[in-house]
């Protein structure tokens, strides 16, 4: 069990949040997805809320 144990120094560090490098193409769509997606489920969420109380016309 003793030479399990892995050295902090070796293990690889995490980039960090706040490094200096510009937003990539793929962070981009990343987020753009994650948005679409929530905006999409409020939409759907609001819509089965509202069903009952906006008649339907026809």
């Amino acid at each position: 069990m003793s030479g399990d144990a892995i050295p902090l120094s070796a293990q690889p560090q995490a980039p960090s949040v706040l490094e200096d490098r510009p937003l990539g193409l793929r962070d981009a769509l990343r987020w753009l997805g994650i948005a679409l997606l929530v905006v999409a489920s409020l939409v759907v969420i609001g819509a089965f809320l509202l069903m009952p109380v906006v008649p339907v016309a026809g």
